[in-house]
């Protein structure tokens, strides 16, 4: 978590007051002339401060770095310092855009810091701030109502979750923005579909709630998410409770999951799982989530990219669709989630969109055509892995490699490796390359054959 202001004072001194959890940093925004130092690089400011910096402290609690960080920002307004619109915090040079931040984000910002170090009276203040300003209804501001209504117990805290998350998935489907401040959009996402699943939980609304929180471990990641599922799970759906115990299997030595490792049930589970380890066996298994992909889901998915997706996919997309291949290996675990039909799209675009951090999509198109015969436009990431920035891409543009599936790895960014002729030919490939421990299989997983 990362909040960043910027902060420029004519003619041309800009800076940064950045907050992470626990420490407070402020740092110059500006380019940096190594060769004016005669090491190249010192270590400190002459004020003491790392390089670069003007300030460096950490807090203990949130709560006070939070305090501490409004107490800079006024210092350096109070100095004729003006915020500005920027909020990236990874951008060290405004390149002398002093545009300033408008008031109403400035508003959501108050919110935001609220939501995450404040009391429940000071966040109810900031958010009637919101009132009749181009804030009030941005998802921001929706998800801190339904935030400060689930805190207060307010009778309509699981409806404004709701709303929260609809107008949240109204701005995707628009394709339009939202302010979200220095958090990811994909982070403000998870948040609120956390929250909506533990008001819907309280609502006992099982099902409801175990969708919320898988939608919200697809948008993040986060431990206290994996043992909210995992927990909702073993509770509710006790046909599914090894989907439980394999998300989880493998990092019970962090101690966050003993809800989990105290189940009877486990133990048995961990005992099967110890002994293929020391057998040096390797395993896979479907999780009993799937949801099968209907014709019209499939058929809006191909118009997406102007092709058809072969026959052994189409397949497995009416049978299994949006599903997760579970990976055992001997000293390390892995799952394969493969996307539903209406998640393709957005996927390729993040695949390009990496591709083009460094080159122009033409550039990149141009490579993948010139060195494996194939259509970056029609390459389609339908699978990825848990635990790797690794994808399976299918490609469907008619021609000699119509159909093939490659593996991907954003380290090897241009390359495609372990190609199979098909889907179907590129799962045989697969599930005997688990348990034989392949090297290949193995590789699109980022794990290492055992088999010494």
């Amino acid at each position: 978590m990362y909040f960043a202001k910027f902060f420029h004072k004519a003619p041309s001194d800009d800076r940064l007051l950045l907050y992470t959890p626990d420490v407070l940093m402020g740092i110059y925004a500006r380019k940096i002339n190594y060769a004016d130092y005669p090491n190249g690089r010192p270590s400190y400011e002459v004020d003491g401060n790392l390089f670069g910096e003007f300030l460096r402290k950490d807090y203990p609690t949130t709560h006070e770095g939070v305090s501490a960080y409004r107490d800079e920002a006024e210092k350096l307004r109070q100095s004729g310092y003006v915020e500005t619109h920027h909020t990236e915090y990874t951008l060290r040079d405004l390149e002398g855009d002093d545009t300033p931040k408008p008031d109403w984000q400035k508003a959501l910002d108050e919110v935001l810091l609220a939501m995450f170090a404040d009391p429940v009276p000071v966040q109810a203040q900031c958010i009637a701030a919101l009132k009749d300003t181009p804030a009030e209804n941005e998802p921001v501001a929706l998800w801190a109502r339904a935030h400060y209504a689930s805190a207060t117990g307010a009778a309509d805290a699981l409806a404004l979750c709701e709303q929260a998350r609809d107008g949240l998935w109204a701005c995707k489907a628009a394709g339009t923005g939202f302010y979200t401040w220095s958090l990811r959009p994909r982070k403000v996402e998870a948040y609120v579909l956390e929250l909506l699943c533990r008001r819907t939980l309280m609502a006992g609304d099982a099902m409801a709630a175990l969708t919320a929180i898988e939608q919200a471990l697809e948008a993040e990641i986060d431990t206290d998410r994996t043992v909210l599922r995992a927990n909702i799970l073993c509770d509710h759906f006790p046909e599914r409770e090894e989907d439980a115990f394999d998300d989880i299997y493998r990092y019970i030595h962090f101690g966050h999951y003993t809800s989990i490792t105290s189940r009877p049930s486990f133990a048995s589970y961990a005992a099967r799982r110890a002994a293929d380890t020391a057998a040096k066996r390797a395993s896979w298994r479907w999780s009993l989530s799937n949801t099968p992909a209907n014709a019209a889901a499939i058929s809006e998915a191909e118009h997406a990219f102007a092709g058809r997706f072969p026959d052994d996919y189409r397949a497995f997309l009416k049978t299994r669709g949006k599903s997760v291949l579970f990976v055992r290996a001997p000293h390390e675990d892995a799952s394969l989630h493969f996307h539903a039909p209406e998640q393709l799209a957005q996927h390729h675009a993040d695949v390009v969109n990496f591709l083009t951090m460094t080159e122009s999509v033409e550039e990149a198109a141009d490579a993948f055509r010139e060195e494996y015969g194939v259509s970056l436009a029609h390459l389609i990431p339908i699978a990825e892995p848990n635990n790797a920035s690794n994808a399976l891409l299918l490609h469907i543009e008619p021609g000699d490699n119509y159909g093939h599936v490659y593996v991907w790895n954003h380290d090897g960014a241009f390359e495609l490796v372990y190609e199979q002729n098909g889907f179907d030919e590129m799962m045989r490939a697969l599930l005997d390359g688990i348990e034989e421990q392949d090297a290949g299989a193995l590789d699109l997983f980022n794990i290492r054959p055992d088999t010494q």
